[in-house]
């Protein structure tokens, strides 16, 4: 067992670097509004909320990647640094209607998977991105003496 998953990790990895040096495929990277600690909890309703919709789900300990479609992979991944990100690839550059429709259409698939994810978790509020803009105050109330 423990040799046929490192000959998967093997197989991956050297799939990775082959695209990644050969410039085959094209990501996006989205932050997500979850700790690294928080995001394993996350990984079950994902598979879930893919899975409902039909599409292709696979389970590694740090990331869940869904194939909606044989051009575009969703990625929810913990990185290196402890990132919690959706990472939107697209394997072929020449899609129709050009690579940014690509993405997006990906990244609206990634965000209803995300949703949908959430509400399989009752009683859990996201916390907004890192980085995200601060709301600030609509209406200022100065009171003078």
């Amino acid at each position: 067992m423990k040799l046929n998953s490192f000959l998967h990790w093997l197989a991956l990895a050297s799939s990775v670097l082959a695209f990644s040096t050969s410039g085959c495929m094209e990501y996006r990277v989205y932050p997500l509004p979850v700790s690294a600690t928080e995001a394993p909890d996350m990984f079950p309703p994902i598979a879930t909320a893919a899975s409902n919709l039909g599409y292709r789900v696979y389970q590694q300990p740090n990331r869940v990647i869904v194939q909606p479609d044989e051009n575009t992979k969703i990625s929810y991944m913990i990185d290196n640094a402890g990132n919690f990100s959706m990472v939107v690839l697209i394997e072929k550059k020449d899609v129709p209607g050009g690579l940014d429709a690509a993405y997006a259409a990906g990244k609206l698939k990634g965000d209803d998977i995300w949703n949908r994810a959430v509400a399989l978790r009752p009683g859990w509020v996201q916390r907004p991105p890192p980085n995200a803009p601060q709301a600030q105050p609509g209406v200022q109330i100065n009171i003078s003496p």
